[in-house]
């Protein structure tokens, strides 16, 4: 924080005031003429992922500067001299911020101000329309921008972040809807909608993506060339991509730093997992089957660690086994 944590997270807070419009109409703010992850529609308003990104970092620096004012008031009242935005700014910002929430009856979220009245067609329709097959689909001009085709995962990628502010039946309504209309253009984009369905209790909805993140750089199936560029080589994002979406998806781990909390979802085709893990300073080998969870730490583990499984809440110390059917 004093090293410069605490700056970083007040000066982007700043930024993200400066860049806001105030609407008096609706009495909120609004982030105009952005593009958010994807990078098929440049320069939208309003698109929920970024709004809900800035949202976070608004709360992120409020708190670091709560703590700091606490911690070293010195440091605190040097970050505000001389800046026209305070503390009151930030906090009205992060409370009228616009945030496009679920439909009440349809459960979507738009992924951007008039994202809905594009056309509408199947990634088959818009692909047939290409002159070239490394046609760029986005950049201002490009055949998916007048439609709904999206380049990756976006409203979806938010509903991953943020899942505890959405329930099961909104992170699957939007799935189901965003998903048709992906066209997975990023080797980041299908890990996301593994992750997803692994959360909503669908994982044989997402084992297809984990395995097309998985094999990414063995079948040769992703994207080489966009126009005259080449863009192949290795994929280590979608790498971490695929372990996530097989530890923090399928195997169901959380950890919040005080607890470890293990949800599992495991597709149809597995039969089990067995992973190594550190949380907390210590590690684990934990291994989840269709019988059950057994967690595994080493003797030589500087302290016990809290898991929830299920609805159970167990301790595991350093040098035993538990066994949860």
């Amino acid at each position: 924080m004093l090293d410069g944590g605490a700056e970083v997270a007040w000066e982007c807070a700043k930024f993200f005031y400066s860049y806001g419009y105030f609407n008096p109409r609706k009495q909120r703010y609004e982030i105009l003429d952005v593009t958010g992850p994807d990078e098929y529609h440049e320069r939208v308003n309003n698109n929920a992922f970024t709004n809900r990104m800035v949202k976070e970092c608004l709360r992120i620096a409020l708190d670091a500067m709560e703590i700091l004012k606490r911690g070293n008031v010195e440091r605190y009242e040097q970050l505000l001299a001389d800046s026209p935005i305070q503390p009151e700014h930030i906090r009205d910002m992060y409370e009228r911020l616009y945030v496009p929430e679920p439909d009440t009856q349809s459960r979507l979220i738009e992924q951007f101000d008039r994202y809905y009245t594009l056309e509408d067609v199947t990634l088959t329709q818009l692909k047939s329309r290409m002159l070239h097959p490394h046609e760029y689909l986005g950049g201002g001009n490009g055949l998916a921008t007048t439609t709904q085709i999206l380049k990756q995962a976006d409203v979806v990628l938010m509903l991953h972040l943020f899942k505890d502010d959405y329930d099961p039946a909104v992170k699957q309504a939007n799935w189901a809807y965003y998903e048709p209309r992906t066209e997975h253009g990023s080797s980041l984009s299908a890990c996301i909608y593994a992750l997803v369905a692994a959360d909503t209790g669908s994982p044989d909805w997402g084992y297809p993506y984990f395995m097309r993140t998985a094999t990414i750089d063995l079948t040769g199936d992703s994207k080489q060339y966009v126009g005259d560029l080449y863009i192949g080589g290795t994929h280590p994002a979608a790498n971490g991509g695929a372990w996530m979406a097989a530890v923090l998806g399928f195997a169901g781990l959380r950890y919040d730093g005080d607890k470890a909390v293990l949800r599992p979802a495991l597709p149809s085709a597995w039969q089990a997992i067995e992973f190594p893990v550190r949380l907390g300073g210590g590690s684990y080998r934990i291994r989840v089957s269709r019988e059950g969870v057994t967690i595994t730490a080493p003797r030589d583990n500087p302290a016990a660690l809290r898991f929830i499984v299920g609805d159970r809440e167990l301790t595991v110390a350093p040098g035993h086994e538990v066994h949860i059917a």
